[in-house]
This record gives C-alpha cells, sequence and structure tokens, in this order.
C-alpha cells in the first residue's frame, strides 16, 4: 500500500498522519473534558467527550442521561457501550433495542431494556459547535 503525504489514516485506534513521507502514531485520548480531535468536511473542529456512569434502573421510554456541551451545533458521531456480566459489552443503537441512545435538544437520552438496567456505561460523541462558540 502506498502511503500519501499530508493524509491521516486510522488503523483501530492509532491515527498515523505523514507529511513530506514520515509516519507518525497518535492514539485516542478519551477524555471527560471536551477536547478538540479533527475537523469536518466543512472547516468546522471536531470536539469528542466521553460520559461514564451507570444506565437507569427503571422507566420505560427514553430518560435523560446527560447534558451536551456548550455550543453543540452537529452531531458527528456518537459511540455507547453498556457492560453486562453475564451478555457482555453491548453497542447502543446496534444489538438491540434494549439499549437505545439519542439526543435531543441539548440532551442525550437513553432508553434500556432488562438486560441494561443499572449497569456501567461510557459514551463518546464527537461534533462540531456553533461558530460563536469555537
Amino acid at each position: 500500500m502506498a502511503i500519501q503525504t499530508n493524509k491521516t489514516l486510522a488503523i483501530g485506534n492509532t491515527l498515523f498522519g505523514g507529511k513530506n513521507g514520515t509516519v507518525t502514531g497518535q492514539r485516542y485520548n478519551f477524555s471527560e473534558t471536551e477536547q478538540p480531535v479533527g475537523i469536518w468536511i466543512d472547516g468546522s473542529t471536531i470536539y469528542q467527550k466521553t460520559y461514564t456512569g451507570t444506565t437507569p434502573s427503571s422507566g420505560s421510554g427514553f430518560t435523560q442521561l446527560a447534558t451536551l456541551p456548550s455550543g453543540f451545533d452537529k452531531l458527528i458521531d456518537i459511540e455507547m457501550f453498556a457492560n453486562n456480566s453475564t451478555y457482555g459489552q453491548f453497542v447502543a443503537n446496534y444489538a438491540s433495542s434494549d439499549l437505545l441512545v439519542k439526543t435531543q435538544n441539548d440532551k442525550i437520552y437513553v432508553t434500556v431494556g432488562t438486560y441494561f438496567k443499572s449497569k456501567e456505561y461510557w459514551l463518546t460523541i464527537r461534533y462540531t459547535k456553533t461558530q460563536s462558540e469555537q
């Protein structure tokens, strides 16, 4: 495979970028503090923030899990995993309707079924901010 200069390539959780033929590797840095991590297709800065905690213990429908960061504009990516010691770690919105996550207005919501009530979770969002907040 030929390496193009001035490009970034992601393999697993390592980003490789090069300039003038050099290649470097940088691991993702997950943090509960907002941090810039890239550039979106419109030139806006992409930010990343990770939330951790315990899923709701009861309820039906969506329950508020967190508040979106100040100046939130576009959701670029969202990943949520919940840990069930019997059934393993599940990705929200992927395995089944037993664990769903969404954003609405300035909040992050989750709905959990029987297998994911009161379970440890970690959720990472990547997003852009309004021009006035950048």
